[in-house]
């Protein structure tokens, strides 16, 4: 289950990349989207807050950008925050049931994923790196230890 900390801090970081929270109201369709979503310290600004008290008020009616769900949805036990296998970037994922593969907002983000660089892996040790840091070592050492002379006769 995502915590209310969790979607805020999902929500702040897509707002920091430009998105913004599409409220649907009887009048129509509003997009909130604060500037200014850090301030001093380890707080939001101002301006998030002032938008969050809005999300919360209408959470049932609120979606992030490119997303399906609403604010209210993920704060049920249904969703969780996790990590974008494409993007590495916050996503709302489904625990229960099948998720729609167009709902990461990272969906219309052209450049992602980038195919021409070389894409992360995993911890470096499951590749054989230690050992061929060992094989390296162990060469390093035996090019530096005292080789033996032979005297000329």
């Amino acid at each position: 289950m995502a915590t209310t900390t969790e979607v805020r801090q999902y929500l702040a970081t897509w707002f920091q990349l430009g998105k913004g929270i599409q409220l649907s109201q009887p009048s129509g369709l509003t997009v909130l989207r604060p500037i200014s979503v850090l301030g001093r310290g380890n707080h939001y600004s101002a301006e998030f807050e002032t938008c969050w008290q809005q999300i919360s008020a209408h959470a049932n009616q609120c979606y992030l950008e490119g997303t399906c769900e609403t604010v209210a949805d993920l704060l049920t036990g249904s969703w969780a925050i996790e990590n974008c296998g494409r993007c590495q970037l916050p996503i709302a994922m489904q625990v229960r049931g099948s998720r729609s593969a167009d709902s990461c907002p990272c969906a219309d983000v052209m450049e992602l994923p980038n195919l021409e660089t070389v894409p992360p892996r995993p911890n470096p040790a499951q590749f054989g790196i230690r050992n061929s840091l060992k094989a390296l070592h162990h060469r390093l050492n035996a090019s530096i230890e005292p080789q033996e002379q032979v005297a000329p006769q």
